[in-house]
């Protein structure tokens, strides 16, 4: 992604209606690799917060929803552009991390 890369302006949650409009104009690989480095990241992120003690837990859930939120929009996102490859590894990596979040972390989780 030449014009916008990740190293240069780190991508966010608002990057990712840039996959939309790369979709759209029929830039396939494009929006293919913004949803896969997004995808790694935001499950990288999770995966830093999963290993947090649960007393620092509890401030990042923000953080920790919103990169649930990256997830399910990723694999939705490409389901809805025909990218199924992605939106199957994107939705398998959200619905493992959702359980795990589910089941070992929030109810733990103490304001």
């Amino acid at each position: 992604m030449g014009n916008l890369p990740n190293n240069v302006i780190p991508y966010d949650v608002f990057s990712l209606s840039l996959a939309e409009v790369y979709y759209r104009a029929a830039e396939i690989l494009k929006a293919n690799e913004l949803l896969t480095i997004m995808m790694h990241q935001a499950s990288d992120e999770l995966e830093y917060y999963f290993k947090l003690s649960s007393a620092l837990m509890h401030r990042y859930e923000y953080e920790i929803n919103l990169n649930l939120g990256i997830l399910n929009y990723i694999a939705e996102t490409a389901r809805n552009f025909g990218q199924t490859a992605i939106a199957d590894q994107c939705q398998a990596d959200f619905e493992s991390k959702l359980q795990y979040y589910s089941t070992h972390i929030y109810q733990n989780l103490e304001p």
